[in-house]
């Protein structure tokens, strides 16, 4: 996603929530892992001036379309085992 503005995962996280019709609040727990980005936004004013990109969608025009694909799809629910997983190899501090 290039919108050439900050936007920070818990509102990307709440924003999803609400396309799904969830009211779950996204969990911040403050870990990370080794070599995970704490920042970072694409600036696409290079783009615009070398040429002409401009975002043709917002992210909010587009959040419709990705929650009807993922009430499509199947999870296999694994994210405490990722996680302890992650915690027993050092990765997740």
């Amino acid at each position: 996603m290039a919108t050439g503005r900050r936007l920070t995962i818990l509102d990307l996280a709440r924003d999803v929530a609400a396309a799904l019709g969830s009211e779950l609040e996204p969990e911040v727990t403050g870990e990370f892992r080794a070599g995970d980005i704490r920042h970072c936004f694409a600036d696409v004013s290079r783009a615009r001036d070398l040429i002409g990109f401009e975002a043709e969608r917002r992210l909010s025009d587009g959040l419709p379309e990705l929650a009807e694909w993922v009430t499509r799809q199947t999870v296999d629910e694994r994210g405490d085992e990722a996680l302890e997983d992650l915690r027993a190899r050092g990765l997740v501090g």
